[in-house]
């Protein structure tokens, strides 16, 4: 029984630490924070949706970790820009053409030694590749949310 629990019990947390991350469970695992915002951030955040003054910390409840951060100025002030992306599968087949030599000698099914023939010919061929996309970027200057964009489609 104890051999069975240890496998079991790393399995499940390896899926728990697969789950997707959403706003209810970055408001579960942040409520102080959360309870702290102002009520209209308050109902934004909820949703997964920002708006200009936002703190950082809504930011980060409302859609997440950043994928990268870039800090920079403008005017004289310091800002930072917050990058999300995606990473997504995308499909791409195709008609390719094969050609070559086998083995010089194989033996058949009677045993015999024959001689392998060049061979070439098409083929089909269908892979999946996964992207990073680009997908929001959200602005800060002092903490607060100047501007952001967000893809409409994705």
């Amino acid at each position: 029984m104890k051999s069975v629990l240890l496998p079991l019990s790393l399995l499940c947390l390896i899926l728990a630490s697969c789950a997707p991350s959403t706003p209810l469970s970055r408001i579960e695992k942040h409520p102080t924070t959360f309870n702290r915002l102002p009520q209209k951030h308050q109902e934004l955040v909820s949703q997964g949706k920002i708006s200009e003054g936002m703190s950082t910390a809504a930011v980060r409840i409302a859609i997440g970790n950043p994928s990268s951060v870039l800090y920079g100025e403008n005017e004289s002030i310091p800002f930072e820009r917050w990058d999300y992306t995606k990473i997504s599968p995308t499909s791409h087949s195709g008609i390719s053409y094969h050609h070559g030599f086998g083995r010089r000698y194989y033996r058949d099914g009677s045993g015999h030694l024959r001689r392998r023939y060049p061979y070439s010919g098409f083929g089909f061929h269908q892979s999946v590749r996964y992207q990073r996309k680009h997908f929001a970027s959200v602005w800060f200057e002092n903490g607060r949310v100047k501007r952001w964009e967000k893809r409409r489609s994705y």
